[in-house]
């Protein structure tokens, strides 16, 4: 996976949300961050645990997420558009 520079973070999370995936993001204030994909009211719902990425640090969780956005939701313009960042 590779990580993405702090300045992509916000372009990542709009193209997610224009995907219409959905998506999570939660900020522990001394563990980090963590996030979920996937829609919990129609019972899908997808919890991603990695044990190569620095969880408290913005850059790597997002690049984390998108990555699994990309592999579970493929048919989406956001995995065409982020595939070779994986």
């Amino acid at each position: 996976m590779k990580v993405i520079g702090m300045d992509k973070v916000g372009e990542i999370l709009q193209r997610i949300s224009d995907s219409k995936i959905n998506a999570q993001l939660t900020w522990y204030d001394l563990e980090g961050f963590d996030y979920v994909i996937g829609n919990s009211l129609l019972g899908f719902k997808k919890t991603i645990i990695h044990q190569d990425i620095n969880w408290s640090n913005i850059a790597s969780v997002i690049s984390a997420m998108a990555c699994d956005a990309a592999k579970y939701f493929p048919e989406t313009s956001f995995a065409s558009w982020y595939k070779e960042n994986c």
